[in-house]
């Protein structure tokens, strides 16, 4: 399973929509749906995809506290 479909399993699994992720987090929902479908963000935000991408796996409880995603 790619990380992009856990990250949109586990929003629908909470009953999160993605404003409802954006909204906890403070990012656009443009690009949460960018990493969820595992699609390249718009050039000013690649930097920050990582942090980006931490952020939402903890959110859901995909994040261990070692630094490694879980795996399904």
């Amino acid at each position: 399973m790619n990380k992009s479909f856990s990250i949109k399993e586990a929003r629908l699994e909470k009953g999160l929509s993605i404003e409802d992720l954006a909204h906890r987090l403070k990012i656009s929902p443009l690009i949460i749906k960018k990493i969820e479908n595992n699609e390249e963000l718009p050039e000013k935000y690649k930097s920050y995809e990582k942090i980006f991408r931490n952020s939402i796996l903890k959110l859901l409880g995909l994040y261990e506290i070692s630094g490694n995603s879980k795996t399904k």
